[in-house]
């Protein structure tokens, strides 16, 4: 298997029919479902992405990277520092009062050292108080397929792509024990998938519910 329309030939091959239930509209969208969910999961370089923001003076959010899922590190080039990742909670009380409760800013103006995430901005701290740049090195969506587009994950993993196609078909026509041995069969290839290319350098605080990337 190389492309989209082969991983949706193999999943077709264990004998689903076009129904209402289950359908090649329906196969090509678990298929699709399936790579966002590997992306969602595992820290694949596969999936990585960077992207240059310049900041703005005075203003400590700024908009995420489209497709945005999750942060690798911030790099501040201009003076070789890397940003540190803090939870919700800690950014705040690193605010002043006056400005936390203005939303002003953060009251202190300077070269950030610091990041949180929230809904789908990056803030900063201390407020930027030059337009210099920095370098976001994140995880983002796979781009959705078609047609004979090749997946973004390496040929030798597209069976897992299968693995939850499958079982989300079996799923669908209410066969519960097909459905089980396919669960368990595409969680054990992840597991597998994930021990060959995880990546554990990511920044990774311990956040509040819901600061940390975007809505599933």
């Amino acid at each position: 298997m190389k492309t989209f329309t082969d991983v949706v030939n193999e999943v077709l091959r264990y004998g689903f029919q076009d129904g209402p239930l289950v359908n090649k509209s329906r196969i090509e969208e678990w298929v699709n479902e399936a790579q966002l969910q590997v992306a969602r999961n595992v820290d694949s370089m596969e999936f990585q992405a960077t992207e240059n923001k310049t900041m703005v003076t005075g203003e400590y959010k700024l908009a995420l990277p489209t497709g945005f899922i999750r942060m690798a590190s911030i790099l501040y080039p201009l003076v070789a520092v890397r940003l540190k990742p803090v939870d919700l909670q800690t950014f705040d009380s690193m605010m002043s009062a006056r400005e936390a409760a203005l939303n002003e800013g953060t009251g202190i103006e300077g070269p950030p050292v610091a990041y949180t995430i929230f809904a789908n901005e990056l803030w900063l701290f201390p407020t930027p108080s030059t337009p210099d740049s920095l370098e976001l090195r994140y995880y983002k969506k796979p781009p959705r397929l078609s047609g004979v587009e090749v997946p973004a994950m390496a040929e030798d993993y597209l069976h897992i792509l299968v693995d939850y196609a499958v079982w989300r078909a079996y799923r669908a026509e209410d066969d519960p024990e097909m459905a089980n041995a396919h669960q368990q069969q595409y969680e054990k290839d992840l597991m597998k998938y994930q021990a060959d290319v995880q990546n554990l350098q990511d920044d990774r605080p311990k956040q509040l519910s819901g600061t940390w990337g975007l809505p599933l």
